[in-house]
């Protein structure tokens, strides 16, 4: 028989320009990236972790984000696409980093530089407003939170459960080395995450 399953991507899915809800945001969204946006048959599992402050959300992506390609190697479920088996794990993780702002977040001092980051962005025109922030962690703009999402949907809710457990402790120990001061410095080598994603992702 025939049952729902979560997953990366919609395996037997054809490419196109699919119906879009008539939200002027998206319209523009499919307008502006094309192709990119006509491929997003995905989907992600995003957890949210509470913090004390955005400023501490901010300073945690940096401590955190060694540790998000091993938690996208436990959720990994898209090996198909367009009814082929592509060689990856997560063929989702190929289509999410096309978008320009798809991948590590970097480093940033505070909320303040992190948001004067976004802000040019969007006043640069590569992305439309700060929802289209794609980094694999980020802070939530709507709640007080730490927002993981590098990981791909998954089939068994035990591994959902898994990796929000090992992200909520993830966020939990940088959050208690930053109020002990116990934080090195960014080293700013941000393309050995990027190729640790993309192992994570092959494997």
């Amino acid at each position: 028989g025939l049952a729902a399953a979560a997953a990366g991507t919609v395996p037997l899915a054809a490419v196109g320009s699919a119906d879009v809800t008539p939200d002027p945001r998206y319209r523009h969204m499919t307008d502006e990236y094309r192709r990119v946006a006509d491929e997003q048959l995905i989907c992600s599992a995003q957890v949210h972790v509470d913090v004390p402050d955005r400023d501490t959300a901010v300073r945690a992506m940096c401590l955190v984000a060694p540790w998000l390609p091993p938690l996208l190697a436990l959720s990994a479920s898209s090996p198909f696409w367009l009814g082929t088996d592509t060689g990856y794990a997560s063929w989702r993780t190929m289509l999410w980093q096309r978008w320009p702002t798809a991948g590590p977040a970097g480093c940033h001092r505070d909320a303040a530089d992190y948001d004067a980051t976004v802000g040019e962005l969007v006043r640069s025109g590569v992305i439309s407003d700060a929802g289209m922030v794609y980094y694999d962690v980020r802070p939530s703009a709507h709640q007080r939170t730490l927002e993981l999402r590098i990981c791909d949907a998954c089939p068994r809710a035990e591994t959902v459960v898994l990796v929000a457990g090992l992200f909520r402790a993830l966020v939990h120990d940088a959050c208690v080395r930053l109020a002990r001061r116990e934080v090195p410095a960014c080293d700013g080598h941000h393309e050995w995450l990027r190729a640790a994603a993309w192992r994570a992702a092959r494997s």
